[in-house]
């Protein structure tokens, strides 16, 4: 998954934690696995997936009108776009996603994209019982 964003847009460092919904494929209540990278992480600690967001003018080797970044934690900023896009994401044969409730914490490096998207270089993912709280 890559987050796209307008052309000379600059990561920002949240000056609060940021709430934001993720879907991840549940293993137990200990930990989750990232659907895009095969990744396991455990729920409820600061992860840390670089130091720095790095955009990138190219993807695939193509030059856009577009910048993209693809390290990172990425999610969804809306509630209500998140379980659309899984409703949408379970009918393409990924049925074993859930969604869950995250938080950047202040201090991270974040992008917002198009279409309510967020990329992080820190997130905490909560467990799913916590997310409906």
């Amino acid at each position: 998954m890559c987050l796209t964003v307008l052309p000379n847009c600059k990561p920002e460092i949240a000056q609060e934690d940021i709430t934001c919904w993720k879907t991840v494929k549940h293993v137990h209540d200990i930990c989750w696995k990232a659907p895009v990278m095969g990744t396991f992480h455990k729920y409820n600690r600061v992860l840390v997936a670089c130091d720095k967001l790095k955009m990138v003018h190219a993807y695939g080797g193509i030059f856009c009108d577009f910048d993209f970044i693809d390290e990172g934690f990425h999610a969804y900023t809306n509630i209500d776009y998140a379980k659309n896009k899984l409703k949408q994401n379970k009918l393409k044969l990924f049925s074993s996603r859930i969604l869950v409730k995250c938080t950047i914490p202040a201090g991270a490096e974040y992008c917002l994209g198009f279409d309510n998207e967020i990329v992080a270089n820190k997130m905490i993912v909560h467990k799913p019982n916590e997310s409906k709280k």
